[in-house]
């Protein structure tokens, strides 16, 4: 049985599959506290249910669509077991795992997934210089990872850009060094805006979009906050 508190039909609000229809699975705990977390309340007094895989997969070939694991935060341990058994036991067209990169390196290692139509969604949350170093180090280790996308909670900070501005090197240097193909990185790296209503999203985008011009970097609105749709 896996314990979820929503499991629904919706659309993917940001990144790559931004727009495509979705079976949406949330689960309940995270092993961080983002001052800027849109779900927040509602994990706190959301209740969990119990879903089996026939299910979940009758939901998905009833809707058509793909499968959209987030959080709370899939990889933390109440719930990196759960996340394993959806991804294997399930049937899907396209899967997005939303994480903040806690497991992330263990779950990559559990199996090759890169025969699999799943993408990692790594949002590094970054506030302060441990902070930082901290996601660079995880960067580092899983940048080269086709499974792999970068979505980055854009804040004008130094920290923020600091990170920017290294991932951009690294890129280069993969690329100049033929540890990658040139443009593989080009659908990989998105940025997005803070903010949990339609005039902050408004206000806040000019500054993402002048921050994707600078690193080349694929910008990305949060379009279940812009249009209330989850």
């Amino acid at each position: 049985m896996i314990k979820l508190i929503e499991c629904f039909r919706t659309f993917q609000g940001e990144g790559p599959d931004s727009g495509r229809a979705m079976l949406l699975l949330r689960f309940k705990y995270c092993n961080q506290n983002c001052y800027f977390c849109d779900t927040s309340v509602k994990m706190r007094i959301s209740q969990e249910g119990t879903y089996t895989i026939p299910q979940i997969q009758s939901k998905l070939n009833e809707y058509r669509c793909g499968l959209l694991i987030t959080g709370g935060e899939p990889t933390f341990s109440p719930h990196y077991n759960n996340t394993i058994i959806l991804l294997e036991n399930l049937r899907y067209g396209v899967a997005n795992v939303e994480t903040n990169g806690h497991q992330l390196k263990k779950m990559l290692a559990h199996k090759d997934w890169t025969t699999e139509p799943v993408k990692f969604i790594y949002s590094p949350k970054i506030f302060c210089e441990k902070s930082l170093y901290k996601e660079m180090g995880l960067t580092k280790d899983i940048l080269s990872h086709k499974n792999v996308y970068i979505k980055i909670p854009y804040l004008k900070t130094d920290y923020v850009d600091r990170y920017c501005n290294w991932l951009r090197k690294e890129i280069i240097d993969m690329e100049n060094s033929g540890k990658c193909f040139e443009q593989e990185f080009d659908n990989r790296v998105w940025l997005l805006p803070l903010g949990d209503n339609y005039e902050s999203q408004k206000r806040n985008s000019s500054d993402v979009m002048d921050a994707c011009e600078k690193y080349c970097f694929n910008f990305t609105g949060r379009s279940h906050i812009m249009y209330d749709f989850i």
